[in-house]
């Protein structure tokens, strides 16, 4: 009985055992027996399809290998062999069939689907699955993913991966590329990732490993690049990663985007010796401490570009002068505890981008007591400023602390202090206050703090560098040091460290202003008489608190610049004995306060702008185009200079000094010339010399009281006879010598084209004009032809009534209508006893 019942019972097993087999085969068959076009028509349903945002030909062909994304091979029954649906709007979760039914798809690209899920139940079945791209996507687990060992690239970068990594994981032995940056994989690294020996690139960024790095990385050895940074590791550096001698790039910076790194790497920094192939080493943000080894990549080859970032470690010592036999090194080591840097490595041309070349060592790292942002000095980037305090190379903030008294020693030394004509109490013990030339807030010489004067003129001072820690003085209002040997650096300034207003660095040995623009709050700028070459530096025009500026006596040349306009504030602008050349600008205009323009003894090649005429508070304009030379050529005449007319200047009310003189100004002088004046009854002067004037002197200028009109060497051709009146004019000289006090009449001159006590006007034979201040032909040795010729000129012989034969050359002169000679006869040529020409519509002045 039992036997039979054993019988039957496996009897009944069987066929429930068919039965169920049979149904399960016909309700749920699997992915294997679903066509290609079915799992494509199941992904397209699950994932909505009709909203991705290209299904171009999807499901209205038979022939899918048309259908947007699907590559197949070129068989006679085609095989899908590619599958690219990357960016493509895609949501809801890829079915599982897609893995184990489309078995013949060697590349799946499904990247950029943020809303794409995905189940890794059949990826063991995708056989030929070599490349697979799912990185942005809504992927929270590779749970399955173990069985797919025909991967060699698998990108899983910028997911949503939360736990460790599971031991399945480190199945995939085929792998040659692996990205998984930007997850928030967490727990150690399993030794196990030494399974993944055929590994070239790995890439970890920015997850939540912690604890030690497994020493097994270095079982990796055909890993080109390995990228672990961005994590939360405690560890040491395993030095098995020195078997990676394919290694490329190696990073295991402690840096993350958007929140705080974890502990970091500690302990020694390895040489990497036998990493013969790497080019790159980040390290930076970590707490690797000691000194750079001598022998660091000391395998590699030396003229190909390395680059190295030890930033922000405890790194000290000095940076070792083995390092110079690297032809093309880029090594950051801001931030640590770096003491110096042998002095070889400052001659390494190509190092730093090629920036060594003309930064020196400040290309490296910007030296103790120095820093900015970066550490170090680049091409566009800033220089390294001063901050006395800090003590290190490669700072890359100031935590200035030191007290006025350290920062005056500093510049005592830094200027040769011990040499100065007057240095009473610097370097003692008394109160800086007490100091020559420092003065306090409290004006207290008790004092010891709070310096707000710095006067050492003419002092001796002697010095070319680091005298820039004087702007450190918090207080400090002004610095005078002028006439002294000094020179400074204003690119080494930090911007907004100083309060000064008023700097005097005249007749100094200054080269250049660049930098200018970070003394921000300064007022009142000398810098006359140096050697400063070259355009005004753009950041000059930033200087928007300037009041005062004197920058005579220099070499500034190009063009003036039309932002002079932004400086609105300025009161005075001294340019006089530059360089400049090419067109005044318009925006000069723009300095309403503007009380004295002094831009003469320059270049320019201009008309004036007309927009000068705005300036109505301006008291003294100077565009003379003379340059002041030494003794033995007098006064020179600088470049083209002004051109066309005079303008009337009618809007400057307050104008007092007018300089124009050595111009080429023409036309003549507007009866509306500054008929707007305030200031008729002060002394007012101007100087119109040496232009190209012409015509008369307008008697509208005798609303003026007290005038110096200055007109001499011009083509002017009359006096109007009401300002001869004028007693007042020209220093009071027009009361003894009437119009040539003013000028000189035509026949005449004198070495001021006027006449004054010392310099009386005398008769000239080749003296045309008024005005005229040389003479090649004096009256005393003129022939009578030549004299007639002269009286002809002055009374405008060209418009007599009759002028018969007057200086032609071929006709002697007793025949020259009106003129009488003692011989009788008309053909002699001299001995004129009489001239008649009453009647006959002379004008002018008699020479």
């Amino acid at each position: 009985m039992r036997k039979m019942a054993s019988r039957s019972g496996t009897c009944i097993s069987r066929l429930k055992c068919a039965i169920i087999c049979f149904f399960s085969f016909t309700i749920a068959p699997s992915s294997a027996e679903l066509s290609s076009r079915e799992i494509l028509q199941k992904l397209y349903d699950e994932t909505q399809g009709a909203y991705w945002f290209s299904n171009k030909n999807w499901l209205t062909t038979d022939d899918y290998c048309t259908w947007h994304g699907i590559e197949c091979d070129s068989r006679d029954s085609p095989r899908i062999i590619g599958l690219d649906l990357a960016r493509n709007n895609l949501t809801g979760t890829v079915p599982a069939e897609l893995f184990g039914g489309l078995y013949n798809v060697g590349i799946l690209d499904l990247q950029g689907n943020d809303k794409l899920h995905f189940d890794f139940t059949n990826i063991g079945q995708a056989h030929h699955l070599k490349k697979l791209q799912i990185s942005s996507t809504a992927l929270v687990s590779i749970d399955g993913i173990g069985k797919g060992v025909s991967l060699h690239e698998l990108h899983l970068t910028s997911n949503f991966m939360r736990d460790s990594l599971p031991d399945e994981f480190f199945e995939l032995t085929n792998l040659r590329s692996l990205w998984m940056n930007y997850n928030d994989l967490h727990g150690t690294i399993s030794s196990k990732i030494g399974h993944l020996t055929h590994l070239e690139e790995l890439y970890m960024y920015q997850n939540h490993f912690q604890g030690e790095i497994p020493s097994e990385f270095g079982e990796l050895t055909k890993l080109e690049r390995l990228i672990l940074g961005g994590n939360y590791f405690d560890s040491t550096i395993p030095e098995e990663l020195g078997n990676l001698v394919n290694l490329k790039e190696l990073s295991i910076r402690n840096a993350r985007d958007h929140d705080e790194p974890g502990p970091g790497l500690k302990g020694k920094l390895p040489d990497f010796a036998g990493l013969k192939m790497l080019t790159m080493l980040e390290l930076n943000f970590n707490r690797l401490t000691g000194e750079i080894p001598p022998s660091l990549l000391s395998g590699v080859d030396v003229t190909q570009e390395i680059s190295i970032n030890l930033n922000n470690n405890l790194l000290s010592g000095t940076i070792p002068a083995e390092l110079e036999r690297f032809d093309n090194l880029y090594i950051e080591l801001v931030g640590n505890r770096i003491e110096g840097i042998s002095p070889n490595l400052c001659d390494k041309k190509l190092w730093m981008g090629g920036a060594v070349e003309d930064f020196g060592c400040d290309a490296i790292m910007c030296g103790p007591g120095h820093f900015n942002e970066d550490g170090f000095e680049s091409f566009g980037d800033e220089p390294c400023f001063v901050c006395p305090s800090n003590q290190f190379f490669g700072s890359t903030e100031c935590n200035a602390t030191l007290s006025d008294r350290d920062i005056l020693i500093r510049f005592y030394y830094a200027a040769d202090g011990k040499n100065w004509r007057k240095n009473k109490n610097w370097d003692t013990d008394e109160p800086i206050c007490s100091w020559f030339g420092i003065e306090c807030s409290s004006d207290r010489d008790s004092d010891d703090s709070d310096v707000t004067i710095v006067d050492l003129e003419n002092n001796d001072l002697f010095g070319f560098w680091d005298l820039e820690v004087i702007f450190h003085l918090p207080m400090l209002q002004e610095l005078n040091l002028k006439s002294n040997q000094v020179d400074m650096d204003f690119t080494t300034l930090h911007k907004n460290n100083t309060s000064l207003k008023i700097l005097n660095l005249s007749e100094t040995t200054m080269t250049d202003i660049n930098g200018i623009e970070r003394l921000v709050f300064l007022h009142e700028l000398h810098l006359t008489s140096n050697e400063i070459n070259g355009a005004l530096p753009d950041g000059f025009f930033d200087l928007m608190h300037l009041r005062r500026v004197f920058m005579d006596y220099n070499n500034f040349e190009g063009t003036l610049s039309s932002r002079i306009g932004n400086l609105e504030r300025l009161r005075e602008l001294y340019f006089f004995h530059n360089m400049f050349a090419g067109e005044i600008p318009s925006e000069l205009g723009n300095l309403k306060h503007l009380r004295t323009l002094v831009i003469g003894g320059n270049f320019f090649n201009s008309t004036i702008p007309e927009e000068l005429g705005n300036l109505s508070n301006l008291e003294e304009l100077s565009i003379r185009n003379v340059r002041e030379e030494d003794d033995d050529y007098g006064i020179l005449t600088a470049g083209p200079g002004l051109k066309g007319a005079l303008p009337d200047f009618a809007g400057l009310k307050m104008l007092t000094k007018l300089y124009l003189n050595g111009n080429q100004i023409e036309g003549e002088i507007p009866p509306t010339f500054l008929d707007e004046s305030t200031v008729t009854s002060e002394r007012v002067e101007i100087e119109l010399n040496d232009n190209f004037l012409s015509g008369n002197v307008p008697i509208e200028l005798e609303r003026f009281e007290f005038l110096n009109l200055y007109l001499s060497d011009n083509s002017i051709e009359g006096i109007s006879t009401e300002l001869c009146d004028k007693a007042k004019w020209m220093d009071g000289n027009v009361e003894n010598f009437e119009c040539d006090a003013i000028l000189c009449r035509p026949g005449y001159f004198s070495n001021e084209g006027r006449q004054t006590e010392d310099s009386p006007c005398k008769a000239c034979a080749d003296a045309p004009f008024f005005g005229s201040t040389n003479c090649d032909t004096p009256m005393d040795e003129i022939s009578e032809r030549d004299a007639l010729k002269i009286f002809y000129q002055a009374s405008k012989g060209y418009e007599w009534i009759n002028n018969l034969n007057w200086t032609k050359e071929d006709v002697p002169i007793c025949y020259w209508q009106g003129i009488e000679c003692s011989s009788d006869r008309q053909d002699d040529d001299s001995n004129v006893i009489e001239i008649n020409l009453q009647d006959n519509n002379l004008v002018g002045t008699l020479p």
